[in-house]
């Protein structure tokens, strides 16, 4: 959209300060309308959209922690299964 105008185009965004001299500036856009028509709103548009693929990361951590809690759950059954094998009460096995 901003390729239409013919003068070289020098991006201001919101909050721009000059450090010395004299600055004058015409606004030609404004993104009130579609704030993907300035510079900013293309910026905030592109942060905002949001990718929900897994990274490689986040699935091996997946993968480890369903095996982590299947373990744990297996190693808990045995220890109580050894605990009744032994003549323990079932109350007297989480002390």
């Amino acid at each position: 959209m901003l390729s239409q105008f013919k003068s070289p185009l020098i991006y201001v965004i919101l909050g721009a300060a000059v450090a010395k001299g004299l600055f004058l500036n015409e606004a030609i856009l404004t993104g009130e309308s579609e704030p993907r028509n300035t510079k900013l709103g293309e910026i905030a548009h592109s942060i905002t959209q949001t990718d929900d693929q897994e990274t490689p990361l986040q699935k091996r951590l997946g993968v480890f922690s369903n095996t982590l809690t299947k373990l744990t759950a297996a190693i808990t059954v045995i220890m109580y299964v050894i605990g009744v094998a032994n003549g323990k009460p079932k109350d007297c096995l989480s002390q």
